[in-house]
């Protein structure tokens, strides 16, 4: 079976799409893999539209459910881009992934809200009992050295179910631009490609230490 892998967090705007992209590439890079857009906008879709990668738009819960476990036979990595809530989509989502991983802005307000996406994979994990799903968070689009980034530090490890990745994606405006190009840091060239691509690697390498 392969892996099954939810970006998830019910704020709009902390980069779930952006992971999620950024993830589907690096997967395929190491087996066949598969990203399931469950976001009403499709952004992740749009993103990749004539990339040959597999990408499928499925926003019915109990779908989206049904086909992450069937292409997890087919695929070594199935990663789902839910949309920005805690409704149905999300949790059912949520509820077939063996790992969460939860993008979060630096800042009282969004780490607040992350919370509400942290309860429900302890929901899943009471429910499955084995451990899984594993949640990861990351501080995402952060600004170094500043009061925001260091107390969102510190708020997050409060969660002793979620894990809380060492690595920082850190805000840089190519990450907002390579949507445009439909492209990403893994294939765009220059300094600032190499380095957004350097921090995402080590990101998913935290996350998945065995790929």
């Amino acid at each position: 079976m392969g892996k099954v892998i939810a970006v998830a967090n019910q704020k709009g705007g902390t980069g779930k799409t952006s992971c999620a992209v950024h993830l589907l590439h690096w997967c395929s890079q190491k087996g066949k893999s598969l990203l399931i857009d469950a976001d009403s906008q499709e952004s992740s879709t749009r993103w990749l539209e004539g990339q040959g990668y597999n990408c499928q738009v499925e926003r019915d819960p109990e779908n989206l459910f049904e086909l992450a476990i069937d292409a997890a036979e087919n695929y070594q990595y199935v990663i789902i881009d839910c949309p920005a809530s805690l409704g149905e989509v999300t949790k059912a989502a949520i509820y077939c992934a063996e790992l969460v991983l939860v993008p979060v802005q630096p800042g009282v307000l969004d780490v607040d809200s992350a919370s509400k996406t942290f309860r429900h994979i302890k929901h899943a994990q009471k429910v499955r009992k084995d451990g899984t799903p594993y949640g990861l968070a990351f501080i995402n689009r952060a600004t170094k050295r500043t009061r925001a980034l260091k107390e969102a530090k510190e708020y997050l490890r409060q969660y002793t179910h979620v894990g809380l990745a060492k690595t920082i994606i850190y805000q840089r405006q190519l990450i907002q631009d390579a949507p445009a190009s439909r492209a990403t840091a893994f294939t765009l060239d220059g300094a600032a490609a190499v380095e957004v691509a350097e921090l995402y690697q080590s990101l998913f390498k935290e996350a998945l230490p065995n790929l």
